[in-house]
């Protein structure tokens, strides 16, 4: 059986673990299908769970747990509020997390999410496509500087470039900055 495939949290020491199972229940909500919008509340609260524990490997295995996420492929509303949690981190949490997002498997998730939704029909489709794209290409942008520590994220933006994943003309500097003073 594929590592991916493991369940999150499951080898974290019981205070991780705690600290792990408060995020996973908070993620399971704020990224149901049956959200009509993204929960704010939840994100924030998952925000400050990641900030407050002191455990790397917590912050890993939130991820991993968003990356599992994103291959819901029968659920794309799952993966866009997936995509909404995974962006409130990057611009919330800092490094820590950025480390994570910055692992191989995780952008090579994120990449094939933006393969699999860019130019597919349908409104929900279209939501996933453009909130992933615009995330890599924020990224790409945003990372750039710092390639030799999140070489991944760069190199994601422009692979998927070169394979004709149409971007924005140009990244929209009026954004909330992944790095602020």
């Amino acid at each position: 059986m594929s590592t991916f495939y493991r369940p999150a949290g499951l080898s974290l020491p019981p205070d991780a673990r705690r600290d792990f199972d408060r995020i996973k229940s908070l993620a399971d909500s704020a990224t149901s299908d049956l959200l009509i919008q993204p929960s704010w509340d939840q994100n924030l609260q998952i925000v400050d769970a990641i900030q407050s524990t002191g455990s790397q490997d917590v912050v890993r295995e939130a991820v991993y747990l968003c990356r599992k996420k994103l291959n819901s492929i029968r659920a794309p509303r799952v993966v866009y509020m997936t995509l909404v949690l995974v962006e409130t981190l990057v611009k919330n949490c800092g490094e820590r997390v950025h480390r994570e997002v910055n692992d191989a498997g995780f952008m090579r998730t994120m990449m094939n999410v933006a393969r699999n939704y860019w130019n597919k029909s349908g409104r929900e489709n279209q939501q996933v496509g453009e909130k992933v794209v615009d995330l890599i290409q924020a990224w790409g942008e945003g990372f750039k500087e710092h390639k030799s520590r999140y070489p991944n994220i760069v190199d994601a933006y422009f692979t998927l470039r070169k394979e004709g994943v149409r971007f924005k003309p140009q990244y929209d500097q009026t954004t909330v900055p992944i790095f602020s003073p």
